[in-house]
This record gives structure tokens, C-alpha cells and sequence, in this order.
């Protein structure tokens, strides 16, 4: 007993390495900014802001866009809950949620090290598949970008189904298998896991074939209930779809097969991007596809002549399935055939399952590798491809550090993609580099209209908005109306962006009509509510200024700028109570805010001035060298005679 108690503490004694040189190695990103994706599925969706809008998470699309339940095709309700979470304990400090991306990657190490021991690996090399997943750098999009959490997450719950789904405790199996559902409802990277689940049954036991087909059987109505639900929900939209023609579907995915592998085992951080342009193959006449078939071929041959690490080579294919680029299932067209980084996590591990295998093998028959100098060469060489490998994920890392860095990173490796010409131009707009911004734009939209005659909504409202930040609002709302004349195209955004410009410019009517329309069309888009409101203050129509700030905090209880909304349309009916009730809930969600502080201060004047001077001087004390704050102190005090 004692024996056993030692070697399993051992085991964990090397889970706590490997998790600490994980978060060494990934702890710079803590430091790090949302980026890209991160603003729409976590700075924009409103549904991880309530209850109601969690649960409205498993009803719509991943990406869902306000009211559209269906936008890319993508089901991920768990992901989502999990922003809801980080949500709800750091609000928009993006510190949090890397650390959640942190800590699911540690606890993804150690199920791998937990599956290596459950596949009776020897702890030697246990360690060593597990630092080198640790480390990889082509893991940094999926840990150091806070959207990259899908594949790792997913990962993080597949784990358990694979170490249980044929655990002879009925309850472990069970949870087993919840796991897998919860993974697949993460992401669709882990449908693959009975077929994996299979092989590892395979490789770690002789039991006969009918028995591993029973073990994985019940993981068929989990997949089943997840395609009924899927398919009602989110449909595969007529626009996105695998390769034309048997060909491409054959040598398509061949050819990512080998790219993906030579990505994994030779990796080059240089090369590495958010998405890289690809042609999609259609004959053997393509290197890739010759040599994606080649080592299909030859893991054929490994089942055939070395059954057990066979099976584990068709296991590492069998991860590869499902990954949805590798097809082109659903991607930008004008970005060519994507392969993204963090697809290859949940492959990367079953990967590393099958390097461990191999090392056991070569142990078992080269003995001297285990003792003396064999060991030793051993270690330097695992201590050395780990040190190597840490040093290119170290070097990887901030090109997730903000966008610019991101953008300015992918557009040079994925030359004449006007989707990141546009995504880079509003980076260069939020940093004031106006011009840069607007040739860019025009650029993306001379390559769009070149290309397939589309030009996306957004890209022209980005333009529209650089326009009228260089001072030439006219000009930006000719765009709008020019774009929506000539492609019909009435996209509420469009008459959102039109209103807020409207407003700008003086044309109060106008704008009223614009933003009504975007309010009716986009029910969820809170911007356009609150523009709203503030154009029915600006008019003196406070009821109709209250109605649109109250159904911003039915959709965002705690939304800080609708409360303070609420609280000017009160204060203009006459409502002081109320208003000072709607002004104290705005400062409760947003300390820092600046102005609800001094609308409440002014309400509780009179009545109760020491709570006012409380209420100015805190934020006084955040804001030193605020000018109203400090006045506001002033005023206060004078009214208690001080």
C-alpha cells in the first residue's frame, strides 16, 4: 500500500511540474487584451450578462449576432456559459478570463498524464509527451487567446469520457459520458472521441471486439440527441460547405492531414498565424495530398504489422476528422483554405498519447536507453526539445498580445485578405492613425469588389466611421446611403452607424428615424437603444428616453450607462427619487463612472449632502485630476458651510 501511496504521489509530484512550467510559460498573457472574436462573444453579447440570456445561449447560434439565432452555423452553448462565468467574477478584465484559459490548459496536462498512466506508460515518458504538450507552441492561440478557449475546454472535457467510458463503476461511466456531451456541446473538434475512445480501449486491453463495440455503443444517442439538437438550432447554412467534387473531398483532406502533422511535429512560430491561405487539393499531383496519403498508408501498415501502436496511429487520424477547416466547412471565403492553430489541440494530445507509445516500445526493446548513459541522453534530450519548444511558444505569445499585434501579424502571412485589411483598419482607427485606416479600408474594398463583387456591411460601415472621424461627417453618410442604395442591403448596423452619424451632423429627425429602424430590426443591439435614449433626452422626450434605457437593463441588469440613462429621464420628468435610485445602481456597476456621481451628488444635495461629499470625494480620490470631480467637492463642501 504504501508503495502504491509513493508512486501515485510521484505522479502528481510531476503534474505540478509540468502545470507550473505551463503557466511560466503562458503567465505573459495575463497582461494581454481582448482581441478580435473576444469582442463580439464577450464585450457585445449581452446573453452572458443574465440568466435569461444564458439559457437563450443554447438556443442560438455561437456567434449570433443580437436577435439572429443563426449566423455562422456554430453550436458551443457551454463555451459561452463559460465567458457568462468569467463574466460574473471579472466583469471586462481580460486578466480573468487568460487565467481560465490558463487553467483549463494546466488541467488538459494533467489528463494527459492521467491517460498516459490509465494506458500503462511508464512515468518516465509520461513526463516527457506531457511537457512537450505543455509547452508547444502551436497551442499559443488556444491558450493565449481567450476565444481560443473552445479547443482546449472541449479538450478539458473529453478527458474524462476516454479515462471512463469503460470504467467498471457505473457511475464513472456515466459521468464519462456527460463529460463527452458536455465536450461536444463545447465544440464539434471532439465528435471524433468514440472512435479514439475505441483504439484506446484497443491498445490498452485484449478484450474482444464485440466487448469494445459495447463499451463505445452508448455514446451513440449522446451524439445522436447532440445532432437532433444542433440540426433544429443551428442548421449548416447554404453558404459555407465542404470542397465540390469527389476529388477535393479526398485529396482535400489529405492534404491538411500532412499539413497539419508537419505543423505539429515541425513547428516554425514564423509561420505561424490565426489562419493561413491554402489552395484546396484535388489531385495526388500536390505534394501535401502525396504525402497526407503516404502516412495514411503507412499507419495502415502499423495496424497491420505493429497491431497496438497501429491502432494508436489511427487514433491520431480519427482526431483529425472532425476538424471543420480541414474541409472547409465554414470560413471566410476570401481567406483561401484556413488552418487555424488552435484545431489542432485535442489532435496535439492524442498525438502525444502516440509518441508516448512509441518511446515505450523503443525502451522495451532497447532496454539501455532506461539506465546509465542511455537515461541520461535521454533527459538532455527531453529537457532540451522542451527548452526549445518553450522558447518558441515565449516568442509566440504576443502576437496575441493586442490587436494590432495580431492583425499586423496574420495580414503578413495572408497577403490580399480584405476581411483583415478591414479587421486591421479599425485597429488603426481606435489608435488615431487615421489615413493609414482609411487607405486600407479602400483598399479591402477595391479587393472585395474585385474579387466576388460582395462587400461586406461592415467593412463600409468602418469605412463610413473612419470618414467621419477626419472630420468629414457628410461624406461618411454618403457612403452609407450609397452602399445601401446600390446592394439594397438594410442591414440594421448600417442605419445604426447612419443614426449615431445623423445625430453628429445635427439632423435630429433623420436620426430618429434611423436609429427606430435598427431598434425594431436588432431588438438586442443595445448600442442602438442607447443612442436612442440619448437622441430622446437630446429632444426632451424623457418617457420615450426611459422606455429605451429600461429595455437595455432587461437584457443587462447591470448595464451602467442605461441606468445612468434611466436616471437623466427621471431627473427631466421630475422624478428625483427614482432618478437617484437609477443614478447609485449606475455608479454600483461602474465605480469609476464619472457623471452619475455628480447627477447623484446633485439630487442628494439637499436632502443628505454628506452623502453626497461621500459620493464626489470617492471619486475624487480615483480620478485626481478630474476637473468636475474636484468642483463638485467644492460645491458640496461650500453647502455644509466647510
Amino acid at each position: 500500500m504504501l508503495v502504491m501511496g509513493s508512486h501515485r504521489a510521484k505522479w502528481l509530484v510531476v503534474a505540478a511540474l509540468v502545470g507550473a512550467l505551463a503557466f511560466l510559460v503562458y503567465s505573459p498573457s495575463l497582461a494581454y487584451d481582448f482581441v478580435w472574436d473576444d469582442r463580439s462573444l464577450i464585450l457585445r453579447d449581452v446573453r452572458i450578462r443574465s440568466w435569461a440570456g444564458l439559457l437563450e445561449a443554447f438556443g442560438t447560434d455561437f456567434f449570433r449576432n443580437a436577435d439572429e439565432k443563426v449566423r455562422y452555423g456554430y453550436y458551443r452553448p457551454l463555451i459561452t456559459v463559460s465567458y457568462a462565468m468569467d463574466f460574473w467574477l471579472w466583469r471586462t478584465d481580460p486578466m480573468g478570463y487568460h487565467l481560465t484559459n490558463i487553467a483549463a490548459h494546466i488541467a488538459c496536462c494533467a489528463g494527459l498524464l492521467a491517460l498516459a498512466r490509465h494506458l500503462r506508460m511508464g512515468l518516465g515518458v509520461a513526463t516527457v509527451v506531457a511537457l512537450l504538450f505543455a509547452v508547444h507552441p502551436l497551442h499559443t492561440e488556444s491558450v493565449t487567446w481567450i476565444s481560443g478557449r473552445t479547443d482546449v475546454l472541449a479538450t478539458l472535457f473529453v478527458l474524462p469520457y476516454l479515462l471512463w467510458f469503460d470504467h467498471k463503476s457505473i457511475p464513472k461511466r456515466l459521468l464519462g459520458h456527460v463529460c463527452f456531451a458536455a465536450a461536444i456541446f463545447s465544440k464539434e473538434v471532439t465528435l471524433a472521441a468514440p472512435g479514439v475512445a475505441f483504439m484506446l480501449a484497443s491498445v490498452r486491453t485484449d478484450a474482444s471486439l464485440k466487448e469494445r463495440i459495447k463499451q463505445v455503443l452508448p455514446s451513440l444517442p449522446v451524439l445522436g440527441g447532440y445532432f437532433a439538437i444542433r440540426s433544429t438550432i443551428v442548421p449548416m447554412l447554404p453558404s459555407f460547405g465542404p470542397p465540390e467534387g469527389l476529388a477535393e473531398h479526398t485529396f482535400g483532406p489529405m492534404a491538411g492531414l500532412a499539413r497539419y502533422l508537419d505543423k505539429l511535429v515541425l513547428p516554425n512560430p514564423s509561420e505561424q498565424t490565426a489562419y493561413l491561405q491554402t489552395p484546396i487539393s484535388d489531385s495526388l499531383t500536390d505534394p501535401w495530398a502525396a504525402m497526407g496519403m503516404a502516412i495514411t498508408l503507412l499507419v495502415l501498415y502499423l495496424w497491420l504489422t505493429h497491431r497496438k501502436v497501429g491502432l494508436m496511429a489511427l487514433a491520431v487520424l480519427l482526431s483529425f476528422i472532425p476538424m471543420a477547416n480541414i474541409v472547409r466547412v465554414a470560413a471566410p471565403l476570401d481567406m483561401g483554405f484556413p488552418m487555424s492553430e488552435r484545431f489542432l489541440y485535442f489532435p496535439s494530445l492524442i498525438l502525444a498519447l502516440f509518441l508516448g507509445m512509441v518511446l515505450s516500445r523503443v525502451a522495451q526493446l532497447r532496454p539501455s536507453l532506461s539506465v546509465g548513459a542511455g537515461r541520461a541522453v535521454a533527459v538532455v534530450v527531453a529537457v532540451g526539445l522542451t527548452g526549445t519548444l518553450s522558447a518558441m511558444t515565449h516568442a509566440r505569445n504576443p502576437a496575441w498580445k493586442n490587436e494590432a499585434a495580431m492583425f499586423s501579424d496574420a495580414r503578413a502571412k495572408a497577403q490580399n485578405a480584405p476581411l483583415l485589411d478591414w479587421l486591421y483598419a479599425g485597429v488603426l482607427r481606435r489608435e488615431g492613425k487615421l489615413e493609414a485606416a482609411h487607405h486600407l479600408l479602400l483598399d479591402a474594398v477595391r479587393i472585395a469588389r474585385k474579387r466576388d463583387g460582395h462587400i461586406p456591411p461592415e467593412m463600409i460601415i468602418t469605412l463610413a466611421n473612419t470618414t467621419a472621424s477626419k472630420g468629414q461627417v457628410k461624406r461618411a453618410i454618403q457612403v452609407l446611403n450609397r452602399y445601401t442604395r446600390e446592394t439594397g442591403n438594410k442591414d440594421p448596423m448600417i442605419f445604426y452607424n447612419l443614426g449615431v452619424l445623423q445625430v453628429e451632423q445635427g439632423r435630429l429627425g433623420s436620426a430618429q428615424k434611423s436609429l427606430n429602424y435598427a431598434c425594431e430590426h436588432r431588438p438586442n443591439y443595445l448600442p442602438a437603444f442607447l443612442a436612442r435614449g440619448l437622441l430622446h433626452l437630446r429632444r426632451g422626450r424623457y418617457k420615450l428616453a426611459a422606455v429605451s434605457f429600461e429595455h437595455i437593463v432587461e437584457l443587462d441588469p447591470r448595464h451602467p450607462g442605461a441606468w445612468h440613462g434611466i436616471g437623466l429621464a427621471h431627473r427631466g420628468i421630475g422624478e428625483h427619487d427614482k432618478a437617484l435610485a437609477a443614478f447609485l445602481k449606475s455608479v454600483k456597476y461602474e465605480p469609476s463612472a464619472i457623471n452619475p456621481r455628480i447627477d447623484a451628488a446633485a439630487v442628494l444635495l439637499d436632502t443628505d449632502p454628506h452623502r453626497a461629499l461621500e459620493l464626489v470625494k470617492t471619486g475624487a480620490a480615483m480620478h485626481p485630476d478630474n476637473a468636475r470631480l474636484s468642483k463638485a467637492v467644492e460645491v458640496v463642501r461650500a453647502s455644509l458651510g466647510e
